[in-house]
Parts: structure tokens; C-alpha cells; sequence
């Protein structure tokens, strides 16, 4: 975020806010720019610009060792009480999807509890008051760093990847200048410097020109 700013030259507030809430408040004009590992789907375009920054996807972090066998299998999370962020395509997509399979199985559905923050999903894994949480891989892994590497991503591919950007409210005037910004950004040493700090995988970076035409 800051290497982004420091390109565009622009003074900036920064304002801490829930998932839920970011998408709305750039409707409504009460924030610029929301940064929060947003997969651009083609619902939440009608609704804002985005510029991506990476290839996003979906996992499960558990406790080391993970204790409950747990994959981003459905049939693994059957039973299970998974947590995900309000707001979230975690939780308002992928884990309902789910609980209806275990159901339609004849499986206990998932107990999805759904947090206003994933400081909060975070933490109740820690306390053991949720099995996992499902959010997004590249943002996980970021956190597994920040807090000491307490908990581990399940074993399977991702769920419903996609690309991660930026959002603007729609047809904001700020667009192309941050998309241009965010081109060089990508496109400079400070890109790879910045993924290895926080152990992105090279698979969740993006070029250039992604960037640019998208």
C-alpha cells in the first residue's frame, strides 16, 4: 500500500474498516480507495473499479498439525465449525454452497460463523472456538507471518480463484491514476520485494500488463 501511494504522491488518511463495509462506503463516497483482498467478481464490478495487484484464491487455515484433517475437500468440512468474514465470498458463497452438499449428502451441514474482521476469525481459531477459517490464501499467509506462523493452510488446490484488486467506486476519477501506478509498481523491483517480505507465492503474482488491461 505505502510503495503504491508514495507512485500516485498522493496525502492519504488511512481508515480501518470491516470487509463489509468497505464496497458500500466507496458507494456512498465516504472512502477513495479500499484495499482488503477484494476477488474482482463480475457482480461487484457493476458496482466499482478495480485495479488487481494479485491472483487471489481460497483456503483454510487450522491449527499446526491440522487436528481435524481438514482440506478445501467440502466432504473434510462436513460437521466442522469453519469460520470466514462477513461480507465475504467465503461466506456468503462458499461456505453455504458447502454446508448444502454435507446436507444433500445426508452429512451434519458446516457451523459457518461468520466475524465483522478476520482479526476475529483469527483469533478464534487460536482459542479453538472454530475447527478453521476459510479466507483468502495469499492473505492468510500473511498472516500466518505477522502473528508467528501459529496456524497452517489445509493441503488441496484453491477455491474459486480469481484475481485480487483495489477498489474504487465505480467510474471514480482516481482509476486510471492508480491503475498506472499500480503498473509501474508491479512492474518495478519493489513488486518482487515486496511478495518475498510476506511469502507470496510466485503463482499469485501478476504482471504488467495484467494489471494494465484489466
Amino acid at each position: 500500500m505505502v510503495p503504491l501511494l508514495i507512485i500516485l504522491g498522493l496525502k492519504t488518511q488511512m481508515v480501518p474498516a470491516t470487509f463489509d463495509t468497505i464496497l458500500p462506503g466507496l458507494s456512498s463516497g465516504k472512502y477513495d480507495l479500499g484495499i482488503s483482498g477484494f476477488i474482482e467478481t463480475t457482480e461487484r464490478k457493476k458496482n466499482a473499479d478495480f485495479v488487481s495487484y494479485e491472483q487471489g484464491g481460497t483456503s483454510i487455515a487450522v491449527p499446526l498439525g491440522n487436528p481435524k484433517k481438514l482440506s478445501t475437500e467440502w466432504t473434510t468440512l462436513c460437521g466442522k465449525k469453519i469460520a470466514a468474514g462477513k461480507g465475504t465470498i467465503q461466506g456468503l458463497t462458499i461456505l453455504p454452497d458447502f454446508a448444502a452438499k454435507c446436507v444433500a449428502a445426508g452429512q451434519p451441514a458446516i457451523d459457518a460463523q461468520l466475524f465483522p474482521s478476520m482479526n476475529d476469525a483469527n483469533l478464534a481459531l487460536r482459542s479453538g472456538r472454530v475447527d478453521g477459517v476459510m479466507s483468502e490464501s495469499a492473505s492468510m499467509s500473511c498472516q500466518a507471518k505477522l502473528a508467528g506462523d501459529p496456524f497452517e493452510l489445509v493441503p488441496g488446490a484453491n477455491l474459486s480463484p480469481g484475481i485480487a484488486g483495489a477498489a474504487l467506486p465505480k467510474n471514480s476519477p482516481l482509476t486510471a491514476a492508480v491503475r498506472a501506478a499500480m503498473t509501474k509498481l508491479v512492474d518495478s523491483p519493489a513488486y518482487s520485494a515486496i511478495t518475498s517480505k510476506w511469502s507470496l507465492p510466485e503463482n499469485h503474482k501478476v504482471t504488467a500488463g495484467q494489471v494494465a488491461g484489466n
